[in-house]
């Protein structure tokens, strides 16, 4: 078929150049007739040959010039059936190639069914010219993924052609990245698991410092409340109120240093500074320390804060009988009511 195509190519550039060559001859000038040289007039055959010389040298330029436009177009045809013949020998064949891109980058994929120019529509790839806007090449499993990238020709510099591939290699390729693209799908999946078991383990961490804060915070709360206690129970030690430490003995301090100016010893200061603390030890374990103690139980608080202290009361003295009037050496009647000697 090419060798067809060829020799009908060749008849086509031969057929202008045949055609020019069988152009009739124009005929030779009758000898006696206008035509001769011989009796043409002597001033007027140069101008005559110089203006046919002319129009023929016209002619034959015009002439040369629609062959070569002839010749152009035959060739024109002949360069594209060869692109086109070349384009048919590789479009139906999956093609490796190595793409280098304008910013130095190298990818390395398949073009599948050699569909080296394509431009993306709305909905799907559609053959297109180089020279179109828009227009790129499909570069299938590159750098070893499963899918492929659209590259615009405006961003590729070059691309080499490594070999031809058949369907069962591409197929077997298209398995191998599927394959890996799920084991790696599976590795993630793994170290997601491990990272999610990781953060467990850091929250349950987390968590138990929070608590032992909590026991801890709770510990020394507890420690504290215990100093506290000890401290209060000290106080109603050093201050007992059986001994008659209380509100009563304070307001008795104050009373002696405002009435009669006598200042208060360095234990009576001491409980005046720490009151507050008595008291609230006195409301806590005034009872607890008299059961402990074994002594009465303390006395309710009255009115103004303070805590009734007992008082025994004093015994009434007996009365005295009267003195009975000694006998005077003349005893005389007891005087009469009413006389010198009474009221």
């Amino acid at each position: 078929m090419r060798n067809v195509l060829m020799l009908c190519l060749a008849a086509l550039l031969g057929a202008p150049l045949t055609a020019q060559d069988d152009r009739p001859t124009p005929p030779a000038p009758k000898a006696g007739g206008p035509q001769d040289p011989a009796n043409q007039e002597p001033g007027k055959a140069p101008a005559k040959d110089a203006e046919e010389a002319r129009r023929q040298a016209e002619e034959k330029a015009r002439q040369d010039e629609a062959d070569e436009e002839k010749r152009q177009k035959i060739e024109d045809k002949i360069r594209e059936h060869r692109a086109r013949l070349k384009l048919q020998g590789v479009v139906q064949s999956h093609i490796q190639v190595k793409v280098t891109l304008r910013n130095g980058e190298i990818m390395r994929g398949i073009v599948k069914n050699g569909l080296f120019v394509e431009k993306p529509t709305r909905l799907e790839f559609v053959r297109s010219e180089m020279q179109v806007a828009g227009a790129g090449i499909r570069l299938w499993y590159y750098d070893d993924t499963s899918g492929y990238i659209f590259l615009p020709y405006r961003t590729i510099k070059s691309y080499k052609i490594i070999r031809k591939m058949t369907d069962l290699e591409v197929a077997d390729l298209h398995n191998r990245m599927l394959a890996k693209k799920t084991e790696a799908e599976e590795e993630v999946k793994k170290r997601a698991a491990i990272l999610d078991e990781k953060i467990r383990k850091l929250d349950e961490q987390i968590q138990g410092k929070k608590d032992k804060a909590k026991s801890e915070a709770d510990l020394a709360r507890a420690k504290a409340e215990a100093e506290q206690e000890k401290r209060l129970m000290a106080l109603l030690d050093e201050f007992p109120p059986e001994e008659g430490w209380g509100l009563d003995k304070a307001k008795e301090i104050r009373m002696r240093f405002l009435n009669l100016g006598l200042s208060p010893n360095d234990k009576e200061k001491r409980f005046l500074d720490m009151l507050e603390d008595w008291k609230t030890a006195f409301e806590r374990y005034g009872e607890e320390r008299a059961e402990l103690k074994g002594g009465p139980a303390p006395k309710p608080k009255s009115d103004d804060g303070g805590v009734e202290v007992e008082q025994t009361p004093e015994p009434k003295p007996e009365p005295k009988p009267a003195p009975m009037p000694s006998p005077g050496p003349n005893p005389g009647p007891p005087p009469t009511p009413g006389g010198p000697g009474g009221m």
